[in-house]
């Protein structure tokens, strides 16, 4: 990665953030949690949802008394296969975590389980959740919406009308393949932590991600983050954003009827995420020597694609031709498990100067933050 980032070993990565996290009143156990998750997306290779989250939204959200640190979620059932999740303004990571295996639970018994969540914040990386259920043997549907954090604009405008609602998907493959297949995305061109990151490296925005009013490209990250100028494109960009745009709009539904949260255009919005996951025992319909032989099969298939070295995969993925859904993070993880986790340096100063304000030990900090 060279002079602009560092690289640190996983366990000391997860121990400084733990560390960091239980200076800023959170306990051990919630702590090691999200510690856990957000090093756990920068090993997936998914640095925007890692731990520079802590330095540049959950710190001032716990300062605000938007994120209670020592808040724990509330599990209530409501029928054989539903269960209502309160975050009671926690972590999301814990509320997401908690909300997934309680739904395995039920779905490991009953076959399906829908779980509706609210009053979380910011629920991190979706597909965390769902690798927590495939490990499990579950199948994962997951829909997220935040209409407080409006960032996104309808096709045919600049004005920012959305959240970028996520939408996730995981299949268990039973061996089939060394990994589960998940695809976890955002119904914008990219997620919004995409161009926050960039206003720590420096580096512009690829054209037909954020749109500016007259319809050309804004580039520049700070004008989008500090000026609040132009808006993100839905899934799909200039050329068809529309459907991206009908995802965003079904999910924000999904979501808000399932979990009696806010939506988009209400005259008070309700904090936080809310969110819809449905987990399925995938062995009720099928045995897992046919899923598995499924995966293997569209893993062959998906091998034997042609790949043309002129054909660009598009300036949001490094990820590489030929592979599957959930394919980069297993390689990413392997990879950074091995070597270390790569930061910005520009994230390691300011989570750097975070612990000192909160006063963690200097022996504590990792060299180079």
């Amino acid at each position: 990665m060279g002079d602009a980032h560092l690289t640190i070993p996983e366990r000391e990565l997860r121990d400084f953030m733990t560390e960091l996290l239980g200076r800023m009143d959170t306990p051990p156990a919630t702590a090691a949690t999200v510690a856990a998750l957000l090093v756990g997306a920068d090993l997936a290779g998914h640095t925007s949802h890692g731990v520079r989250q802590l330095h540049s939204r959950y710190a001032e959200e716990i300062a605000a008394g938007v994120i209670d640190p020592a808040a724990e979620p509330t599990v209530t059932p409501k029928s054989a296969h539903a269960l209502q999740v309160d975050g009671q303004r926690a972590f999301g990571h814990l509320v997401g975590a908690a909300a997934t295996d309680a739904g395995i639970e039920v779905a490991t018994d009953a076959g399906v389980a829908l779980v509706s969540i609210a009053n979380t914040a910011h629920i991190g990386r979706v597909g965390a959740f769902a690798e927590q259920a495939a490990a499990a043997g579950c199948a994962f549907i997951g829909l997220v919406a935040n209409p407080a954090s409006a960032y996104v604009a309808p096709p045919g405008s600049a004005q920012r009308r959305f959240s970028t609602n996520p939408i996730c998907l995981g299949m268990p493959t039973f061996g089939g393949l060394a990994f589960p297949l998940i695809a976890d995305l955002s119904t914008s061109q990219v997620a919004h932590g995409k161009i926050k990151e960039r206003t720590v490296t420096g580096e512009a925005l690829p054209t037909d991600w954020v749109v500016q009013a007259g319809g050309g490209d804004l580039r520049d990250a700070d004008a989008f983050e500090a000026d609040g100028m132009g808006a993100l494109r839905p899934l799909g960009g200039a050329t068809a954003g529309h459907k991206g745009y009908a995802l965003a709009v079904l999910n924000e539904v999904f979501a808000a009827v399932m979990t009696g949260g806010s939506i988009s255009g209400m005259d008070e919005i309700v904090f936080g995420n809310h969110a819809l996951f449905v987990l399925i025992d995938p062995t009720i319909l099928a045995s897992r020597s046919l899923i598995a032989d499924r995966a293997r099969t569209i893993g062959r298939y998906i091998r034997e694609t042609i790949v043309d070295p002129e054909v660009s995969l598009g300036a949001a993925t490094d990820a590489g031709a030929g592979l599957l859904p959930g394919e980069p993070e297993h390689r990413a993880r392997q990879r950074n498990e091995r070597v270390g986790v790569s930061i910005p340096r520009g994230d390691a100063t300011l989570l750097g100067a975070l612990a000192a304000d909160v006063g963690v030990a200097p022996t504590e900090v990792p060299r180079g933050f």
